[in-house]
């Protein structure tokens, strides 16, 4: 992924000239390296669930008590 693509999913990227981490969510076009302002690659670090994502799982996976 590179500076001005889309991104496909919220998480973490780190730009491949600096090492600068960054968190993106779907749909944001991947920025500039903060560091050096220059266009860059980005590398996924680790996808990011957002707290409405944890939420409608959470509700689906816990049972009700009794």
């Amino acid at each position: 992924m590179k500076t001005g693509e889309k991104v496909a999913g919220l998480a973490l990227y780190a730009s491949e000239c600096c090492s600068e981490e960054l968190l993106f969510d779907k749909g944001e076009a991947f920025a500039r390296c903060p560091k050096c302002e220059a266009c860059c690659r980005w590398d996924l670090l680790e996808p990011v669930i957002s707290w409405q994502e944890l939420d409608d799982y959470l509700d689906l996976e816990l049972p009700l008590a009794a």
